[in-house]
């Protein structure tokens, strides 16, 4: 699309008086030498004012011809009309409106005129702007979609340009900060578009070619206890000792290992045999633990973790002397989600896999083991079963 371009260029309506043969002088209107040029879009209008080099030259040739070819004097009357500047009185050089009077004012070197015997009228006079094209507005973010991605606090971000306009589809967008977002964070989007090339097009630039999107409707990490529902902690219930019960009834290796053992005594392998015939009471839950990944720490470690902690009672009572042991178990989730439609996700990571198993014959031995040991990297939140 071409700019609109307006060429003020007046008739060569110029004037010689006195004798321009014989000792006269000359007299030219300053309006008639100047080419004034409006170009772009109205409102956003810029302006070329110079002197008209084909005005000039024809000046010339009539002053020569009636000065019998004096090449001297022409050259001298050309040398002065060169001297001719334009410039707008107000110093303004663009942002003209259609309609808007614009105030010229001609300089120049007087002591060349003065020379050339010539007197210049008409140094200060007004045009009025038209032919401006008619500025388009252009809405930039129309159909631009923002998506984010993954689970605060690792959320990525990307636009998508869905525009229907195909001027606007072809424009780029870039966003940033687009990855380790967390719910609430800002990230901002901005056109690759120059003022340049919209008015090229007719286009007026808008106020502002970047626009801010706040990263919501994505899933989080459990970063605090009262985001698990209870829906959600009923199940983890249910879920642990459903593990614990099936293990020992299973006559998990661990749990026994554990049950055998009193402080520094450990049973005989008579007494383990009986223990794998003992009567376990239900679970019992005694302390519930999250820990949340600290600031800074990597992001290959669990967000979180939830621990539910439960004591283990076995009745031993097929012996001379029945007796009861007691040891500890830690049921861990790890990772859990509140999804974006506010409900809890959850699962177990502690079984089958035997390396997350924690499980004491007591409960500060566990607590040193599961909760102590991870405290350089987690932050601990204990809270009441």
């Amino acid at each position: 699309m071409k700019k609109a371009v307006f060429v003020i260029l007046l008739s060569m309506a110029i004037s010689f008086i006195v004798g321009c043969g014989g000792g006269g002088g000359s007299t030219v209107d300053a309006q008639v030498l100047a080419s004034v040029r409006f170009e772009g879009l109205d409102t956003k209008g810029k302006i070329q004012l110079v002197s008209s080099d084909s005005a000039i030259a024809r000046l010339v040739n009539e002053f020569a011809e009636s000065n019998n070819n004096d090449m001297q004097k022409a050259i001298l009357f050309e040398k002065a009309l060169n001297s001719i500047r334009y410039e707008v009185a107000s110093g303004k050089i663009e942002g003209f409106s259609n309609g808007e009077d614009v105030q010229i004012k001609a300089t120049y070197d007087e002591t060349l005129m003065k020379e050339a015997n010539i007197k210049l009228e008409n140094t200060e006079f007004t045009y009025t702007v038209s032919g401006l094209q008619e500025a388009k507005e252009i809405d930039l973010f129309v159909e631009i979609e923002v998506v984010f991605e993954g689970i605060s606090p690792d959320v990525k971000a990307r636009v998508f340009n869905r525009s229907g306009q195909q001027y606007v589809r072809d424009i780029g967008y870039n966003i940033e900060p687009h990855q380790n977002l967390r719910i609430g964070d800002v990230v901002t989007v901005t056109a690759n578009v120059s003022d340049e090339r919209l008015e090229r097009d007719g286009y007026i630039m808008p106020d502002t070619i970047s626009k801010e999107f706040t990263v919501e409707g994505v899933d989080k990490y459990i970063m605090d206890f009262s985001e698990v529902s209870q829906e959600a902690l009923d199940w983890m219930k249910r879920e642990a000792v459903d593990l614990i019960e099936s293990d020992c009834a299973n006559q998990y290796r661990d749990i026994i290992k554990k049950l055998a053992r009193l402080g520094e005594y450990t049973l005989g392998w008579k007494e383990r045999e009986e223990i794998l015939n003992a009567n376990f009471d239900t679970p019992e839950l005694t302390n519930i633990y999250l820990s949340t990944l600290k600031q800074g720490e990597s992001r290959l470690k669990e967000m979180n973790r939830i621990y539910l902690v439960y004591r283990i009672t076995a009745h031993i009572t097929e012996t001379e002397e029945p007796f009861t042991r007691s040891a500890y178990m830690a049921v861990i989730f790890e990772n859990a989600v509140l999804k974006a439609d506010g409900n809890t996700e959850v699962k177990v990571v502690s079984y089958p896999y035997s390396y997350k198993r924690v499980a004491a014959e007591d409960f500060d031995k566990l607590y040193r083991e599961a909760i102590s040991a991870i405290k350089a990297n987690y932050e601990i939140q204990e809270i009441q079963p």
